[in-house]
């Protein structure tokens, strides 16, 4: 049988041993999906989930994230800001 509850449990403990916590909304590899039941994707590992990449990552392997890759801007970016 599945606890719900502990599988709801294993992100939030994993942020909370975090040294720094990854904003994946700032990695180049992540993207938003069409798909309302995992809306969160990886392009570099290939996946979707319904947390966030790295707390995924984190929970499952025990590491941060080695993938994360900062957005650089482009020109048009640059200009506006």
């Amino acid at each position: 049988m599945k606890n719900d509850f502990t599988d709801f449990l294993k992100p939030l403990c994993a942020i909370r041993y975090c040294k720094r916590m990854i904003d994946c909304h700032k990695c180049k590899h992540y993207y938003v999906t069409w798909d309302k039941e995992f809306p969160h994707g990886c392009k570099a590992m290939g996946f979707k989930s319904k947390q966030l990449p790295s707390i995924v990552v984190r929970v499952s392997s025990n590491r941060e994230c080695l993938l994360n890759k900062e957005k650089t801007m482009n020109n048009r970016e640059r200009n506006e800001s």
